[in-house]
């Protein structure tokens, strides 16, 4: 199950434009890595949660027959929240699933451990952490807490959101595997006090505190949460070294004389004019870029974003 109903307000313009699970990665959209990653581990069913701008991430993924996949769609209706977004995708899900946000990137070899937790008899599902040592990102997501004695020593105790004096630096990705008990959780979780929402990490606290034993798979991969621009660019500054890539340039980009590019992705269609230097860009396709000097700048609705440098 892939949730891409958000908005995407934090994106800003971008989010008005494009569902935050089109936005492009190398020229592909984010969703479809997600779906190629699926596909490569022997998942062919996907069920798709739209919202904003859902009919766009209709049309661009279609049924899934191009894929070898089948893809159905359910719609979130009012933007009540991550838990709420997933009770509309009850009645497609029989047994166990994963469960992905569409608007995270994730190493796709993390689904592998993932899936193996989750065929455990002994468990019902898994949530994906990683040790982050930056507490400001910690506080953003939620971070886990495991059981340290008694027969539930090792598995998950306690999940909160977006704590502000964090116990811990085990960090939530954003990929999850679950059994349908999740549902029955959900359906007693009350709206948060946070954001007056039905949050998922209230619900997995329920499935918890009814008896749920689930596991945790750490990973060493980034991870990637498209909350803002520069996330964006950061995340096709990543994939460009995962790829060996020093530069992606689309076929039909126009690129003047003398450009010179460093570390930097250039979309369908965008025009790049004579003697323009571009270090560690993203150009949006159909953009133009005016002959200048330009580094870490998102080119998107006919605008610039500057974004501050990132590691990548």
């Amino acid at each position: 199950m892939i949730l891409a109903a958000g908005a995407g307000r934090r994106i800003g313009r971008l989010g008005q434009r494009y569902p935050k699970a089109l936005l492009p990665v190398l020229g592909r959209p984010i969703i479809s890595w997600q779906l190629e990653a699926l596909k490569r581990h022997g998942i062919d069913d996907a069920v798709i949660v739209v919202g904003h701008l859902g009919e766009s991430i209709r049309a661009a993924l279609g049924d899934g027959s191009e894929r070898g996949m089948r893809l159905v769609y359910r719609e979130q209706t009012e933007p009540n929240g991550i838990a709420h977004a997933l009770s509309f995708a009850q009645d497609a899900i029989e047994g166990p699933f994963v469960l992905l946000l569409g608007d995270i990137f994730f190493a796709p070899g993390d689904l592998e451990g993932v899936l193996s937790l989750l065929r455990a008899q002994d468990n019902q599902g898994v949530l994906v952490v990683q040790h982050e040592s930056d507490l400001d990102q910690v506080r953003k997501n939620f971070t886990v807490e495991l059981a340290e004695d008694g027969p539930r020593a090792g598995f998950v105790e306690r999940v909160i959101e977006k704590p502000q004096d964090p116990v811990t630096t085990l960090k939530g990705t954003g990929l999850y595997a679950f059994d349908p008990g999740i549902f029955d959780a959900i359906d007693g979780t009350p709206r948060s006090s946070l954001r007056n929402e039905y949050e998922l990490t209230d619900a997995i606290q329920v499935f918890v505190d009814r008896g749920a034993k689930l596991r945790t798979f750490e990973t060493s991969a980034r991870d990637f949460n498209l909350s803002e621009v520069r996330d964006l660019l950061q995340l096709n500054l990543h994939a460009l070294k995962g790829e060996g890539l020093e530069n992606f340039v689309e076929p039909t980009a126009s690129v003047g004389k003398r450009v010179q590019l460093e570390r930097s992705v250039v979309l369908a269609g965008a025009t790049i004019e004579s003697s323009a230097r571009l270090s560690e860009c993203l150009v949006f396709p159909g953009e133009r870029v005016r002959t200048g000097d330009y580094s870490c700048t998102v080119f998107a609705g006919g605008s610039s974003i500057r974004c501050e440098p990132g590691v990548t």
